[in-house]
This record gives C-alpha cells, structure tokens and sequence, in this order.
C-alpha cells in the first residue's frame, strides 16, 4: 500500500514504522513481564496482580518509546531510562503490597520490578541483537 503511512514509504511510513515497532515491543513487553509479576503478586493480590502488572508497564514503556530523550551511547540512554524505569515500577508495586500496618513494602516492590524488568529487557537486548 503506498501513500501516507503505507508499506510504501508515504509520508507517515516512518512514523508509522515506529508506533508498529511499540506495539510489538509493549505486547512483547506484556507477554514477558505480567507472567512473572502475577506470579509474584498473586498470592497477596490474586486478579489484581494482573490489572497492576498492566498498569505499570502502561505507564512506563510509552515514556521511554516516546518521550525519553535518546542521547550518547546507546546502553547509556537505555541504561540510564532501565533504572528510571525498574525504580517507578517498584514504587507502584510497592504501593499495591502495601500492609495499612506496616506501609509499602518497598524491598518486594523493587525486587519483582527488577525480575521482570530485567527479564523483559534481557529478550529485547537479544531480540535487537539477533535482527541487527
């Protein structure tokens, strides 16, 4: 299909080719991280462990796709947006294990924020490698 934002090179192909690229990288993103988070959560959580695990990656992955600024070397932006990442994802895990008694539960919130982040940044590095 050609013309703006087709196959063909349009003017919105490169545009286009970007947001198709999130889609896959978000559900990648998904299908690697929300497993491991419910598995984690779904003892305290049950259901909720997958609207939270949704929810995080959510608000993070289009930030880093659209919105973080990507300068010097490469592993020092992605380095660098990883951290920022895996540090807001455990303060929102943080926050669902919350006890009313004893107040976030920050060590478990950064912990399985650091499992599944790394596990899904693991797949994309592979994945960037192997088709580059």
């Amino acid at each position: 299909m050609d013309g703006a934002g087709g196959a063909g090179g349009g003017l919105g192909a490169p545009l286009t080719d970007y947001f198709e690229a999130w889609i896959r990288a978000y559900a990648g993103t998904l299908l690697i991280e929300v497993p491991i988070l419910s598995g984690w959560l779904w003892p305290e959580l049950g259901r909720r462990a997958l609207f939270w695990g949704v929810l995080a990656s959510s608000l993070t992955h289009p930030v880093l796709w659209f919105l973080w600024p990507q300068w010097g070397p490469a592993w020092l932006w992605i380095g660098s947006a990883e951290i920022c990442i895996w540090l807001f994802e455990g303060a929102v895990y943080a926050f669902a294990l919350r006890d009313p008694s004893r107040g976030w539960a920050w060590r478990r919130g950064i912990a399985v924020s650091g499992l599944a982040n790394g596990a899904s940044l693991g797949a994309g590095l592979l994945l960037m490698h192997g088709s580059g």
